[in-house]
């Protein structure tokens, strides 16, 4: 496993992370292949509105109530789980080039799990398929994607808490 980097030892532009993954593969509703081209080269920086601020704002602020809400879920369900660590970003040991933030890593059951916390609006959240489903939208199943690769484990979680809106 690699040891994390601490946040802001990174520059975006010089790796390719978990939210880049959806727009390079072209299923992203948010960014082309060719915007996220030209912000990794500094030739389009993104103006963010402050109601789009205060949304990217709210997700990171839920993450840890997100990840409570799953323990607990989990815990209810006969889980045995422990929270090891949250928030830790790691580059790939082989390819420098990419990097992931693993937003928490767990032990279900004994076994070590990346975990993803998310939440979604109330337009968004039919994306998301029925409760107690394994349907995640394509662009973040990318992104947990790419996180187990960098952090390599045989499973994931996704959680995801939606209609903040």
């Amino acid at each position: 496993m690699n040891a994390p980097i601490p946040v802001g030892a990174l520059d975006r532009a010089t790796y390719i992370g978990g939210s880049d993954v959806a727009p390079i593969l072209g299923v992203s509703p948010w960014t082309t292949p060719f915007m996220l081209f030209q912000k990794k080269v500094g030739a389009y920086v993104e103006e963010i509105s402050p109601a789009k601020r205060r949304i990217l704002e709210r997700g990171a602020r839920w993450e840890p109530i997100v990840l409570e809400m799953l323990v607990d879920e989990l815990t209810d369900r006969g889980h045995d789980v422990e929270v090891l660590s949250t928030g830790n970003r790691y580059r790939d040991p082989e390819h420098p080039y990419l990097a992931a933030e693993i937003d928490a890593e767990l032990i279900v059951d004994g076994e070590q799990v990346n975990g993803e916390m998310k939440t979604a609006g109330y337009f968004a959240a039919g994306a998301w398929g029925d409760y107690d489903s394994d349907e995640v939208p394509i662009y973040y199943l990318a992104q947990v994607m790419h996180g187990l690769m960098i952090q390599p484990r045989r499973r994931a979680v996704v959680a995801a808490v939606t209609g903040f809106d």
